[in-house]
């Protein structure tokens, strides 16, 4: 079975805190974590994202 998770808040909420621990808790059960980002104003991670709607943007 598959679950997803969307996180959302503004900014300085701890999203990509809480990301990044997710991400460190399913390591820690052998388990794995595929991130999305679709906020064109994160520039940093703790984590890499499976894909980044920065990527798509045109500039």
């Amino acid at each position: 079975m598959r679950y997803a998770q969307l996180v959302m808040g503004p900014a300085g909420s701890g999203k990509s805190t809480y990301c990044a621990n997710i991400v460190r808790h399913a390591a820690d059960e052998r388990k794995t974590i595929d991130v999305v980002n679709l906020d064109p104003a994160a520039e940093y991670f703790d984590y890499q994202p499976m894909a980044d709607i920065r990527e798509s943007l045109f500039t």
